[in-house]
């Protein structure tokens, strides 16, 4: 069982009464002794002790350079050891590009475990769920779902402002550090650089260029790939590093925390979702390539040929005039004996008059024929693998040539190689692209179309690449799509949390975030928590200033306490209650997943805050905090009335009110505060924590799953 005052078990067997002992004598602290008798008794601890300053040098302008490395030995020797008693969780002066060694080892814990228990890898089908909202949920649970998603996505991105841009940077100890910039992380989105493409059924496109009925090609476990409609897009900003993948023929440029697609050959190819910044390309093939499905009946037609041919050796007479019958003249001048008789057997099959003086050949085409010289005629989702694989034997015929393994096809036409790209890649090929220069200093291109679909990750360097700007994904049901960057394909995840929910399910994206603006008793909740981080969201804060000390725990009390330890937590429940009846099992794994991460975030801010006010002697106003309570309550009320207007089977507007008194209580007894919030408060939901204590293992890409553990049996009651 998950224990919420001590998640890791890392409370200590034998604490210790001296002064260097702070760094564990915080965890000991039981929950039901008042902060004010904790602070009396570690009175001597919480004195504010600083690091002791080098000596500084006098020095003479005048000093001759000769003489620095003097300076610089003299300063080795007055450089004093960051020593463990002196550091703070904030308003500290040791060295915070120091780590070890560690006042706040219980801070370390929550990093290490946090990497472990990290959930992104897996996939949860959301097939289901789709069938669930559209064909079972009723208009009052379908009301619930989505005003819980609409509150859940804008909750987040507080969350992470919070962390990431109002807290991490007042921390003095890196160690604590370390485990909110994880948070941070764990709440970031997967994306890819600006100028990634994405493979549509019409070609390779930018991901800025993705229109609302463009279709993606989604890659699926078994290799095959199919066009579907796009769950929608997303740009965001990053700032940081992002991580690339490159050979001579594979590149992708992602963020740290994005999904990579790759086959372990020590598993006998096992597909595998690996992060980032924790894949290493050795021991992996990653694949580029797969076999597209549908459209069985498909085959590549001799108009299809003919036009490929047109495209490498065709012109049009007559400035495209039409004539009389509807036919506009084109003409072919070839000297390769193969190539007339190919194009003329072509022409007999399509019954079509031409006439041959030497090496031209003049041909009347039909208008409705569509000839062009970019292959605009192709759209992607309605060929099949086997015209795909003809398409590329074709282009050999032309403009080409073929080996034993491997198919080249040139061009100096960028949106045939686009094209040609495309299609070799839903016919199961490898394409390597290369580009030189034509005497005339144009762009050159060849194809080279291998008769494998990966990249031995034994040809792939990984590195960090400094980043500042755009980034973008996309969602599709299986969450993996096909991306293309500097004409390099690359086969790599894509998927969100609430955002994969929203989106999958169908809902108007744009709708659903915006509620939050729209609802009041969604805006009233969010506005406080605005109000709270807009008090501290001050890089210039100065914490040694009482007033904006005690400001500075307040929102942070309120952070961890209330807005993760209650609301987030609470707040999971409505979605929770449809799963114990079998509906919306998808989404709901999806938040028991994050729920994990909730629970840690929100212990790991209560033992910051307690230890915060430990260390900086702060005495908390019971007026101000009662408030805060009571503001939180009347704010989750509201909330909870406007959500469950009508209540749904096993689950009312009093249930989910009562749960978050229960609650708050809990909160206040982990905090250390002498007053609990609501005397008497039933724990309505004995269900719910069952959720964050589950533990699960699941088969990659199955809803099947293989284990179960769980702190109790599930009670309807």
């Amino acid at each position: 069982m998950l224990d919420w005052d001590d998640p890791l078990s890392i409370t200590p067997k034998k604490p210790s009464n001296s002064p260097a002992s702070d760094k564990t004598d915080f965890i000991t602290a039981t929950a039901d002794k008042p902060i004010s008798e904790k602070l009396a008794n570690t009175a001597e601890i919480s004195q504010h002790s600083t690091a002791k300053e080098p000596p500084k040098h006098k020095t003479s302008a005048n000093t001759p350079s000769a003489d620095y490395s003097t300076e610089i030995k003299q300063a080795k020797h007055n450089i004093q050891p960051v020593r463990t008693e002196d550091k703070r969780v904030i308003n500290g002066m040791t060295d915070v590009n120091q780590l070890a060694p560690f006042k706040y080892p219980w801070a370390w814990e929550f990093f290490l475990n946090a990497n472990k228990n990290h959930w992104t890898p897996l996939d949860i089908n959301m097939a289901q769920d789709v069938k669930d909202y559209h064909h079972k949920l009723s208009p009052e649970e379908k009301h619930v779902y989505e005003n819980v998603l609409a509150y859940l996505t804008t909750s987040d991105v507080l969350a992470m402002r919070n962390i990431g841009l109002a807290v991490m940077e007042k921390m003095t100890a890196p160690e604590l550090q370390i485990y909110q910039a994880r948070q941070v992380y764990e709440e970031a989105l997967h994306c890819y650089e600006e100028g990634t493409e994405v493979l549509t059924n019409k070609g390779f496109i930018n991901f800025r260029d993705i229109q609302t009925d463009s279709l993606i090609a989604q890659y699926n476990k078994d290799s095959s790939i199919e066009f579907v409609a796009h769950l929608g897009i997303t740009v965001d900003d990053f700032k940081g590093e992002l991580i690339q993948f490159e050979s001579s023929v594979y590149q992708t440029s992602v963020t740290p925390n994005h999904r990579c697609v790759s086959f372990n050959t020590r598993k006998d190819n096992q597909l595998e979702i690996t992060l980032a910044e924790d894949l290493s390309p050795s021991n992996r093939n990653f694949p580029v390539a797969g076999q597209l499905t549908g459209n069985n009946n498909t085959t590549l037609s001799h108009l299809d040929k003919l036009r490929i041919a047109y495209q490498a050796d065709g012109t049009v007479r007559n400035n495209g005039n039409i004539t009389s019958d509807n036919t506009v003249t084109y003409r072919w001048h070839l000297r390769k004996q193969r190539k007339v008789e190919r194009l003329i057997n072509l022409l007999e099959q399509l019954e079509l008059r031409y006439t041959q003086s030497g090496e031209y050949i003049e041909v009347w085409i039909p208008t409705e024929f569509n000839f062009s010289k970019d292959f605009s005629f192709v759209d992607l989702s309605q060929v099949s693998l086997q015209w795909s694989k003809d398409f590329i034997g074709e282009l050999t015929h032309w403009d080409g040539s073929k080996s034993a393994d491997m198919t080249r096809y040139s061009s100096t036409n960028i949106n045939c190689i686009n094209i040609a790209t495309a299609v070799g890649t839903l016919a199961n090929y490898r394409v390597d692209s290369h580009v030189s220069q034509t005497s005339a200093g144009n762009d050159y291109y060849t194809l080279n179309f291998i008769n494998k679909n990966y990249v031995s990750g034994r040809s792939i360097t990984k590195s960090n690449k400094p980043y500042n700007g755009k980034v973008y994904s996309v969602g599709v049901p299986s969450t993996i799509i096909i991306t293309r960057y500097n004409n390099k394909v690359c086969v790599s995840g894509n998927t969100w949390t609430y955002q994969h929910c929203i989106e999958t399910i169908g809902l108007d994206q744009g709708e659903i975030y915006n509620r939050y603006r729209t609802v009041p008793e969604i805006y009233s909740k969010i506005q406080i928590a605005n109000r709270r981080l807009d008090a501290v969201m001050r890089s210039d804060m100065n914490l040694k200033n009482r007033d904006n000390l005690e400001t500075f725990v307040m929102s942070y009390l309120f952070f961890a306490g209330i807005f993760e330890g209650c609301w987030f937590y609470n707040g999971f429940s409505p979605i929770f209650a449809l799963q114990r009846r079998g509906l919306m099992k998808g989404t709901a794994e999806q938040l028991q997943y994050i729920m994990r991460d909730e629970v840690m975030h929100a212990s790991f801010g209560i033992r910051v805050v307690k230890q915060i006010i430990r260390e900086e002697n702060v005495t908390l106003d019971p007026k101000k905090i009662r408030e805060m309570w009571d503001e939180a309550e009347a704010a989750e009320a509201d909330y909870a009335r406007f959500l469950l207007q009508d209540p749904i089977l096993g689950y009312s507007h009093q249930d989910h009110t009562e749960q978050f008194r229960f609650t708050a209580n809990r909160r206040a007894r982990q905090l250390g505060l002498e007053e609990i919030p609501f005397p008497n408060a039933e724990n309505r939901l004995p269900w719910l924590e069952e959720q964050a204590n589950m533990r699960k293992e699941k088969n990659f890409f199955e809803t099947r799953v293989t284990e179960y553990q769980t702190g109790g049996a599930l009670k309807w009651d």
